[in-house]
């Protein structure tokens, strides 16, 4: 890759510098339907961020209305955003009683694996490309925001591997641009921009064991779908985009806005419905609000400290270590485990030996993050793990 286009986002970057701080009105329609519109042109441009073939920097004003309509919360009950492409779309907000110092903390730190604060949603990820640098290292979010006197952002491409779905079973992993801004301010803001690259891989059958906070899912790596009558579909993501806008408030904590769009389904056919949308926006956002309101969450550093820790914990060891936490699941009464694929991988020991290192070490840090929220773990700490310790957002 030549010079020009390895540093094009940093310059981007650094342009930023130049564009002028929240401080004038923003002159938005005051008719909703109007003002709908109006954000709806300035979510596209967002969007358009996260296409690396872009030669358009961020400009602060061009997103004015939008900042206003999720600080005023001013959406209609039945706004959605326009739908792009063939996709549908959907609106949720929601807030968070932490800060955005907290968030940026534990969930956007280039240390700690964001999969461990998102559970239920996210089964890994990992950035492929920082502005345009193969496997470069990601800006640490928390730290630019402590000395923030303009905007600041960085795009990337991330790869993305999801818990199974709630309803279907089916998993999903893909490649996706991703754009991260932080706006200063006396009340500052950060938003998150994610476009899917390309088609995803093929759905996989996958479960949901007991109730979804218990955070025990299962990867059959079988293609298909675990939900009865269609578990010979052969499904996809086609597209997926989302603007995320955490906004903070004067009593420190956070207002969020999702904007999703999907088009997943069979054949070429989209099947996915709003009310889909919606479901995974509250499963994240609850999954967000227990974990970071929670009093019990450990110190960022003792989180680290276990990832750390349980890294270093060689593969047949953690295989040793993981081995309860399956006989347990085999001996769950929840009717998927009973269900083949699951069956026969669970009690024929193939699915323990079929899992990667990383996929072990998950199981333990979400045991781990279990417990120490209050909850009731599989398992028992690993031994190599340090004593407990809390801090309170």
């Amino acid at each position: 890759m030549n010079s020009e286009n390895k540093y094009r986002i940093l310059f981007v970057i650094s342009a930023l510098c130049f564009v002028p701080l929240r401080g004038l009105v923003a002159q938005c329609p005051s008719n909703p339907k109007e003002l709908a519109k109006e954000v709806d042109q300035e979510l596209g441009y967002l969007l358009s961020l996260a296409d690396p073939k872009t030669t358009s920097r961020f400009e602060l004003g061009k997103i004015e209305c939008l900042l206003d309509f999720v600080q005023k919360n001013s959406a209609a009950p039945d706004y959605r955003p326009a739908e792009i492409d063939g996709t549908v779309s959907a609106y949720y907000a929601f807030s968070v009683n932490t800060s955005l110092s907290n968030l940026l903390r534990y969930c956007y730190s280039p240390e700690l694996n964001s999969a461990i604060l998102m559970p239920s949603v996210v089964r890994s990820f990992s950035w492929e490309e920082i502005n345009g640098i193969k496997q470069g290292a990601a800006p640490d979010l928390f730290e630019e925001l402590s000395t923030l006197t303009a905007p600041f952002s960085f795009c990337g491409v991330g790869r993305q591997n999801l818990t199974p779905d709630i309803n279907t079973g089916a998993y999903f992993s893909y490649s996706e641009n991703q754009c991260m801004i932080l706006i200063p301010g006396a009340l500052k803001t950060f938003i998150t921009i994610g476009v899917q690259r390309d088609k995803s891989e093929v759905g996989k059958k996958g479960a949901v064991i007991g109730d979804d906070d218990q955070w025990i899912y299962l990867y059959s790596g079988e293609q298909g779908v675990t939900a009865r009558g269609i578990g010979w579909a052969k499904t996809y993501i086609y597209a997926a985009s989302s603007v995320t806008v955490y906004s903070e408030t004067e009593s420190n904590t956070l207002n969020v806005s999702a904007f999703k769009w999907l088009d997943a389904g069979w054949s070429g056919f989209n099947m996915s419905k709003t009310k889909h949308l919606i479901n995974g926006m509250q499963r994240f956002a609850d999954t967000l609000k227990y974990v970071m309101e929670s009093p019990r969450l450990p110190a960022y550093e003792i989180l680290l400290g276990e990832q750390q820790k349980v890294a270093a914990i060689p593969p047949e060891e953690l295989r040793e270590q993981v081995a309860p936490y399956f006989a347990m699941v085999a001996a769950m009464d929840d009717p998927l485990v009973k269900r083949e694929p699951f069956s026969t991988q669970l009690t024929s020991g193939n699915y323990l030996q079929s899992l990667s290192p990383s996929d072990m070490e998950k199981i333990l840090l979400t045991e781990y993050l279990k417990g120490q929220l209050g909850g009731q773990p599989l398992i028992a700490a690993p031994q190599a793990m340090s004593p407990t310790d809390h801090s309170v957002n």
